[in-house]
């Protein structure tokens, strides 16, 4: 409902915060590495945080309990819940993919998951349902992406890539998946039903960082490790719509665009970098609308730098911000575009 941000971190934890008040609601410690992802449940019940050790752990969202720890021991790089809150997805550093029903998960994670998905031969980095629950796309470093169909025991359709394949998200209306490949910055467009790529789009240069999709399923936008945002409109994708380098850093082992996001209404789209920088843009028109550029310097020790994480309020008023500086920023965009700055140093 947009009132809670959830946030992870190197140092082993992971945090909710009233996005009303700015205040932290709870601090979750259970994790013994780092956190590097959460997500919500649809009825905002629980939250999934995963990372570097096993996962993933459960959290009641409105005590902060930790409801679950995992029993088989899975070290979990990615989670999701099915949308419409019956099932969750939980990649494995084996190259497997569990599937539960939720209830039966939360009652015992020892129990033995509703469909195992094998296949892929090396770590499972994504998973993503399909906007109708019914089918379950993973995308893994063996350069392949799955698609599985979750109502047929699992039967899959194998996507080849030339590379690591690092992002899969469905079109909103579920006919189209979106893949991007690592060295090769290819962002791949599939037809689900003919298993084939429908286009393939690539900006020219830079490894593939993230993807994004607008809500309208009309524009994909992607971030390179060069610094490049790319927005392709996919009713004309040969040529690219805007391209940009902005979030260039000249560092010795990246300095690249981050993150990516479209707001709900797709009117906006947000990208981030390790230059210490996010931006508001135009979408269509490649029209850069705000500047961010408060994030202060690296508390990792050069580790990592800039800003790694972009997230939109479900109402698209506003904007977080996470930074390796150690610090989340929320934005009212509105009172951004007119000058006035809204920060909350969280």
């Amino acid at each position: 409902d947009g009132t809670l941000l959830a946030t992870t971190s190197l140092d082993s934890t992971a945090q909710i915060w009233d996005l009303a008040t700015g205040e932290k609601q709870h601090t979750l410690q259970g994790h013994t590495d780092w956190v590097l992802g959460a997500e919500f449940s649809p009825d905002g019940l629980y939250l999934a945080t995963f990372g570097m050790d096993t996962g993933p752990l459960i959290w009641d969202v409105e005590s902060g309990d930790l409801l679950l720890t995992p029993a088989n021991n899975v070290v979990a790089p990615n989670v999701a819940f099915s949308p419409d809150g019956q099932q969750i997805a939980v990649a494995d550093t084996d190259g497997d993919v569990h599937v539960w029903d939720l209830q039966t998960f939360m009652e015992d994670s020892g129990s033995t998951p509703a469909v195992e998905l094998a296949g892929h031969e090396s770590v499972v980095m994504g998973v993503a349902f399909s906007p109708n629950s019914k089918l379950l796309a993973s995308a893994g470093l063996d350069g392949t992406a799955r698609i599985w169909d979750l109502a047929e025991s699992g039967e899959s359709q194998t996507l080849v890539h030339e590379n690591i394949t690092e992002g899969a998200v469905f079109s909103p209306d579920g006919r189209f998946l979106i893949t991007g490949v690592y060295e090769t910055g290819d962002v791949v467009i599939w037809d689900i039903e003919a298993g084939t790529p429908a286009v393939t789009l690539n900006q020219g240069e830079g490894d593939f960082w993230e993807i994004a999709i607008s809500p309208d399923g009309q524009q994909v936008a992607a971030a390179f490790s060069n610094g490049t945002v790319a927005v392709w409109d996919l009713n004309a994708p040969d040529e690219v719509l805007f391209r940009n380098r902005e979030h260039y850093a000249d560092r010795a082992f990246a300095g690249g665009a981050t993150a990516v996001a479209f707001s709900p209404a797709g009117q906006l789209l947000a990208s981030a970098g390790e230059n210490g920088t996010a931006f508001l843009w135009d979408p269509r028109t490649g029209s850069k609308l705000l500047t961010i550029s408060a994030h202060g310097p690296s508390a990792t020790g050069g580790l990592f730098e800039g800003i790694f994480s972009l997230a939109f309020s479900p109402d698209g008023k506003r904007l977080a911000t996470g930074g390796a500086d150690g610090n989340i920023m929320v934005w009212d965009i509105a009172e951004l575009d007119a000058g006035e700055s809204a920060e909350q140093t969280m």
